[in-house]
């Protein structure tokens, strides 16, 4: 586990991702089945992500904050699905959009690349879910930006 002055690698944290990912089907499956909501879906996997990044690292859903401010892009508020930072400082490591496959926009990627270049984030993922009953494999797809 890294120090608390020190950013995860980038191997550490697709290995963090990867692992909460693992934990998160072997948990909360029935929220993929259910064909829950997208929000639904990224807190659980924040929940996860908590427990490979550690108590050093902020995780939160929608946070629509930066030094205080409302975050913008391109002069519109944005909220990211899932962002592993510190609070009130500009310390950022991952910006996660969570898709359900059914949802996924072709430009969903590049909103995403955008977001993590102006917002200087060193890693983003998109992770695209598969809900619904009865499939064959629930295992998401993770596209690194």
């Amino acid at each position: 586990m890294p120090q608390a002055n020190e950013l995860p690698t980038g191997e550490q944290v697709r290995r963090f991702v990867e692992r909460a990912v693992e934990s998160f089907l072997r948990n909360e499956l029935g929220l993929l089945e259910d064909d829950v909501h997208e929000q639904t879906i990224t807190s659980a996997l924040a929940y996860h992500l908590r427990q490979q990044f550690g108590s050093k690292w902020d995780i939160d859903c929608e946070y629509n904050r930066e030094e205080g401010k409302t975050k913008r892009l391109g002069g519109r508020p944005v909220k990211p699905d899932i962002i592993v930072h510190r609070r009130n400082s500009t310390t950022n490591i991952l910006v996660i959009e969570g898709k359900k496959s059914k949802t996924l926009k072709s430009d969903d990627l590049d909103e995403l690349r955008k977001f993590k270049d102006a917002k200087g984030y060193p890693f983003a993922a998109l992770i695209c879910f598969q809900t619904g009953r009865g499939l064959r494999s629930y295992l998401p797809t993770i596209e690194w930006v």
